[in-house]
């Protein structure tokens, strides 16, 4: 499992989007064509205010030993962690004698493991969205587990793994997830997932 993040960061720690996980084109004539390419990456900008050599020493070794690999970070607010890496070498500069401040940037990073998953689903889709296909009912969505509420599933299919009849299941990297609700003439009332 992957390292944690050693510092905490100061106030204020800016949280920000790389991309919002849309494909954008643009036709001759002007009109717009989108799709979902990907889920959206938070960024966190994150600052260490006069902070002791040590602390710099901390972060430039953590910074060395995952240049090329992810690791965890656990939101200060307490309430979840996210699997990141680094954008680029974090920062230093001499902010009085013996004090420095610290700088880095850490994205999140997609379809890797978490020691602890989101529980709570924050954003609903319309079941309107679920396509019937042959074998089933498919929905694309950005983000973590899911919940759902439904009656006759028989199964479920996570970018074609089978996850069982019963929701939710939250135990999921952060991606672009097709499910798959089986069989088609399955009854969907509710869809939530975890962004």
């Amino acid at each position: 499992m992957a390292d944690t993040f050693p510092l905490t960061p100061d106030y204020a720690l800016q949280l920000s989007y790389k991309e919002d996980g849309m494909l954008r084109t643009a036709a001759r004539g002007g009109k717009q064509y989108m799709r979902s390419a990907g889920p959206p990456q938070r960024v966190w900008q994150c600052a260490f205010l006069k902070r002791p050599q040590a602390d710099w020493a901390a972060l430039d070794e953590f910074a060395s030993q995952h240049a090329d690999e992810y690791f965890l970070f656990v939101d200060p607010r307490g309430t979840r962690q996210y699997a990141v890496y680094f954008a680029a070498a974090p920062r230093e500069s001499w902010a009085a004698n013996e004090s420095h401040d610290l700088a880095c940037d850490l994205i999140e990073a997609v379809d890797c493991a978490l020691t602890v998953y989101p529980e709570t689903p924050l954003k609903s889709l319309a079941v309107s969205r679920f396509v019937t296909i042959t074998t089933g009912k498919l929905i694309t969505y950005p983000g973590y587990g899911f919940s759902l509420s439904a009656t006759g599933v028989t199964d479920m299919l996570i970018d074609g793994v089978s996850v069982g009849a019963t929701a939710p299941v939250y135990n999921i990297p952060l991606g672009l997830h097709k499910l798959e609700v089986q069989p088609n003439t399955a009854s969907i009332t509710a869809f939530s997932f975890v962004p």
